[in-house]
Formats: structure tokens, C-alpha cells, sequence
């Protein structure tokens, strides 16, 4: 291995979360993380280390053959294994046996119509009973054969009996809010991200709904969850996800609730917030967006910062673009070794040096295209290529002097006309409300009994702003 390559490696490792992200997710998911380790841009784990933390993890769930196979690659006897898939096996003949009854009734068309037309779960349950004499202990049943097929890997079956256990069960239930977990978890596990991210908004209105009522969880516990809800949202965001970045903005940076678990529980989740943010630079929203995550990162530098969320600083607040430079390159390796945002290196780097010549473009009129190139940390023929290629596509307003090899920005000023119809645009609206207003305090003080009204908008309809 060559010194480039130990130092590449020495980036990788110091700025992997793995282990930290792990401590916020369920096992399941960890496994999946390993797993992508196996087969990373740089091998910053041990092969047997790797393989012995699977181990670990697979003894806590039922996963037997999974587990064997694991531990006859390191080597170890695994003999002991068969007689605990047995008992795994009989396990879950008892299990399905008890809710056979209610599968059969499931699959009926009929039985599916009734239970839909029925508007609560309590009117099921009482069906179920006096119609086929089936418990009310069914509801457990279903609960616990649904968690059991997620602990042997079965996700699939598991998000969908997690989904008639949610038919049956009141909001009161024992394990209500740990079926909306389970269901995220399996969805997420089975990488059905459409799923997932349903459940994950059902999971989210369930823990905002529950905050300040009588016999809800406490400040900490709510803070906890809406945490531990953050790092799983991370497997359905970077998943392909249709609008999957705009919405992890939206959740991370624009959610007061969220953003202050971010800060005050898991400054970590600033890289993952920053890389989207980075991801979305053609979002309308751009400029308040970066004003946005520019000032959650200044504010959490000391708790948290690594060479993503270090390149934003660099260029943003210091203006230094040596550094930038040096922390882009630094964001390859980590972004190649990160398991939720390796797919997107690519992506990053180019957008990166995108805003990098947008910043340094902002401040010079004209710019040598070899300059540009070593801030870029290419070579000049294909930064002339790259810069062809943003003009031709018109995200760029410039031309190219190949003669002198410079950049020359267009003057971008703005018609001072325009301007000042910019800013006076609204100010009739704005004064006729403050208008009105002011009438209404002065009517009330009088005692009049002049009501008080809007202004007409745009549509020219008028409508009431205030109810006496």
C-alpha cells in the first residue's frame, strides 16, 4: 500500500460513523452497514474484525443460518447452530399456527370489505369474536408472529402483518408504538423506500401529535425518538427516493423541533445535511437554503465538523479556497467510504467545484482558466471543458477569451428600475392593511361599529382579515 493510499485510509477511518450512526439504529440496519464495508472504495476495517462485530449482532436475532455461515468464515465451529434453528423453526410453526384463523379471514375478499367499511379497530376486534370466535388475544398473537419473522429476516412478511396488527390494535395498545417502529424498520430493511417513508411520516405525526398531551412522553423522550427518527429517515433519503434530498432539507434544517434534536443530540447529522444540501444545488430555494446550513454549521463547529461541512465553512464564511481545495479532495475519500452517501460522490464533487467557481467567480471579473484548474484540482484542458460545458447549458453568464486562457464574467447589475419595482411591488397591499388596521384600533377605542376588512387582493375579492 502505497503512503497515498495510507493516507486515504487514516481520512477514511478518522471520519467514518459508522459506529456512530449504529448507536441510533436497530441491528438489522447495522448489519446492512457492515455488510457495504465488505465491499468499500478503501478496506478501513480488518476482514475478520468486520466479521466478529456481525457475529455479535447476528447472536442477538434469530438469523441462524446467516449466523453459521458468518462464523465457519472466521473459521469457528458452528455445530451448535442446528439443534437453535430447530427450536427457531418449531418457534414459528406455534406462532402462525395461532393466527392461521385470522390469515384465512384475511385473505378473504369479503372479510377485507367488512373490515374497511368498520371504523374502528375495537368494531373488528368485536367481530372477529362473535362472527368466528376468535380472542381478543389474537391481537397479541399477530404482534408477536409479525416480530418474530423480522428477527429471523423475514421483513417483508413482517411490514404486513405489523400492518393488520395496526387494524386490530387501539392507539392505547401495549405495543402500538412499536409496531410504527417495526413497520419502518421492515420496510427499510426490505428496501420498500416508498413504504418506508410512509411509515416514517405516520411515525413522525405520532410522536409531534403526542407532544404536550396529558400522559405523553417527556421533552427528553420526545427528543430522543424524533433523534433516533432522524438516523433511520438516513436509509430512505439517500435510497433513490423521489425528491429524497429536498425532503431531508426540509425535515433536518426547516423543522425547528428536528433541527434542535440535529444540534443538541446528533451534531453528526450535519455531514448528511450538508451533503444534500450540496446534492440540491439547482433547488429554487439555493441561496436561503446555504444561508440556512451556513449558520447551523458556524453554530456547531465545536461540537462537530469534518472536511463536508469543513469545505461549506472554507467557502462561505473564510473565503479560503486553498483549503476548500484541500478538504474537496479530503470529501472523496469520505464520501466513497460513507455507506449512505457513497453513491452520490460523484454527484458531490462536481456540484462542489460548481459552487467553488460560483464563489470565486462572485468576487473576480475575470479569472485564469490554470487558476481556476488548480482550485479546482483539474487540468486546465478539462476545467476549459467543465466551464464549455456550464456555459453551453446556461448555468453560467460568461464567455471564454481562449486567446489569453481567462473567464470573463458578464456584468450581472441589475437595472436600477428593476430594483426599486422589486421593492415597492407589495408596498400598496402593505399600506392599505396597516391602513386598515390603524381604523379598526381607532374604531374600537370610539366605540364604533365600523367592522373591519381587508383590502381587496389580487383576485379582487374581498375578505374579512379579522373577526370582532
Amino acid at each position: 500500500m502505497t503512503e497515498a493510499d495510507n493516507d486515504r485510509k487514516a481520512i477514511a477511518l478518522k471520519n467514518d460513523l459508522t459506529n456512530t450512526v449504529g448507536g441510533y439504529t436497530d441491528r438489522h440496519m447495522n448489519l446492512m452497514m457492515l455488510e457495504a464495508h465488505s465491499s468499500g472504495a478503501i478496506d478501513i476495517y480488518e476482514r475478520n474484525s468486520l466479521l466478529r462485530a456481525k457475529i455479535d449482532m447476528l447472536k442477538k436475532t434469530k438469523m441462524i443460518d446467516y449466523l453459521k455461515e458468518v462464523t465457519e468464515e472466521v473459521g469457528e465451529s458452528s455445530e451448535n447452530y442446528d439443534s437453535e434453528k430447530e427450536a427457531v423453526l418449531d418457534e414459528y410453526k406455534v406462532l402462525k399456527g395461532k393466527i392461521s384463523e385470522l390469515n384465512e379471514l384475511f385473505n378473504q375478499p369479503e372479510f377485507q370489505n367488512q373490515a374497511k367499511s368498520m371504523r374502528n379497530s375495537a368494531q373488528i376486534v368485536e367481530y372477529l369474536g362473535t362472527q368466528h370466535g376468535i380472542p381478543e388475544t389474537i391481537i397479541d398473537d399477530v404482534y408477536n408472529y409479525a416480530k418474530f419473522n423480522y428477527d429471523i429476516g423475514n421483513y417483508e412478511e413482517a411490514y404486513e402483518w405489523l400492518g393488520k396488527y395496526t387494524q386490530l390494535a387501539p392507539s392505547t395498545h401495549t405495543h402500538a408504538l412499536d409496531a410504527i417502529w417495526g413497520r419502518l424498520a421492515s420496510a427499510i430493511c426490505s428496501e420498500q423506500f416508498d413504504f418506508a417513508h410512509d411509515a416514517m411520516n405516520q411515525l413522525r405525526e405520532n410522536i409531534d401529535q403526542t407532544a404536550g398531551r396529558d400522559g405523553s412522553p417527556g421533552a427528553l423522550q420526545l427528543l430522543q425518538q424524533r433523534t433516533w427518527l432522524l438516523h433511520w429517515s438516513l436509509f430512505i433519503f439517500f435510497n433513490g427516493l423521489s425528491r429524497g434530498k429536498e425532503l431531508l432539507i426540509e425535515l433536518f434544517l426547516h423543522n425547528p423541533d428536528y433541527t434542535h434534536a440535529v444540534q443538541t443530540m446528533a451534531p453528526w447529522l450535519l455531514r448528511y445535511l450538508t451533503a444534500a444540501v450540496v446534492l440540491s444545488i439547482n433547488s429554487r430555494k439555493r441561496k436561503t437554503i446555504e444561508r440556512d446550513i451556513v449558520k447551523v454549521i458556524e453554530q456547531e463547529e465545536y461540537a462537530y465538523n469534518d472536511p463536508i461541512t469543513e469545505f461549506i465553512l472554507c467557502l462561505y464564511v473564510k473565503f479560503d479556497f486553498k483549503k476548500a481545495q484541500d478538504y474537496l479532495a479530503e470529501c472523496e475519500t469520505v464520501l466513497a467510504n460513507d455507506f449512505f452517501l457513497r453513491n452520490y460522490t460523484k454527484e458531490f464533487i462536481e456540484n462542489a467545484r460548481q459552487i467553488i467557481f460560483e464563489t470565486f467567480c462572485r468576487i473576480h471579473q475575470c479569472i485564469s482558466i490554470d487558476m481556476l484548474a488548480e482550485k479546482l484540482n483539474m487540468n486546465t484542458s478539462d476545467a476549459e471543458r467543465w466551464i464549455v460545458n456550464l456555459i453551453r447549458n446556461a448555468r453560467l453568464d460568461a464567455k471564454i477569451d481562449s486567446k489569453r486562457g481567462h473567464v470573463v464574467m458578464s456584468d450581472q447589475a441589475t437595472n436600477p428600475h428593476q430594483q426599486v419595482i422589486d421593492k415597492t411591488k407589495n408596498l400598496q397591499f402593505r399600506t392599505s392593511l396597516l391602513s386598515t388596521f390603524i381604523d379598526r384600533r381607532l374604531g374600537k377605542e370610539k366605540g364604533s361599529d365600523v367592522p373591519s376588512w381587508a383590502m381587496r387582493d389580487d383576485n379582487n375579492e374581498r375578505r374579512s382579515a379579522w373577526r370582532r
